[in-house]
C-alpha cells in the first residue's frame, strides 16, 4: 500500500440495544469458567485423538436456553462454539434452542456433563448480563 492509498469505511448494521446492565465481578467469573472450560476439553479431544480403539460416537442435542437477549444469545453460541469438541448447527431463536453437535456422547456420564456445561454458561452469562432486577425490555427508560 502506497501512501494515501488506504480507505476504510465502517458501515452500522442497525440499533443493537443492550437491555440489561454489565456486571464486572460475574463477567470475570464467566471469563474463568469459559477458560476453563477451553483448557479441559483440549485436552478430552486431544486424548480422544490419540486414544487406541474406535472413534467416539458423536450426536446432535438439543437445549434451551433461558437468555432474553438475541446479543447474550449470539455471546452464548460463541462460548459453546469455542468449547473443543462441539459447534452449534441451528440456533431456533423464537424459542431459543440450540442444536448442537457434541463429540464423545458414548456415555451418560459424557451426554450430561455437556449439559451441565452449557448450563453453567448460561447461568453466568445471565449472572454477568440479564439479572432480573436490572432487565429493561427495549424502548423502555430506566426510572
Amino acid at each position: 500500500i502506497e501512501e494515501n492509498d488506504l480507505v476504510v469505511a465502517a458501515v452500522l448494521s442497525g440499533n443493537r440495544n443492550f437491555e440489561g446492565r454489565v456486571h464486572p465481578i460475574a463477567l470475570a467469573r464467566l471469563a474463568i469458567l469459559v477458560g476453563w472450560y477451553l483448557l479441559w476439553s483440549s485436552f478430552q479431544v486431544a486424548w480422544l485423538a490419540i486414544r487406541p480403539g474406535p472413534p467416539p460416537l458423536t450426536a446432535v442435542l438439543r437445549t434451551h436456553l433461558n437468555i432474553k437477549s438475541d446479543l447474550v444469545l449470539a455471546l452464548a453460541v460463541n462460548i459453546i462454539n469455542l468449547i473443543p469438541g462441539s459447534i452449534v448447527l441451528e440456533i431456533d431463536q423464537v424459542r431459543r434452542m440450540l442444536y448442537v453437535h457434541q463429540l464423545d456422547v458414548g456415555s451418560d456420564r459424557s451426554v450430561k456433563q455437556f449439559y451441565h456445561q452449557v448450563h453453567q454458561v448460561e447461568r453466568r452469562l445471565i449472572a454477568a448480563f440479564e439479572r432480573d432486577a436490572d432487565w429493561q425490555p427495549a424502548g423502555t427508560e430506566r426510572t
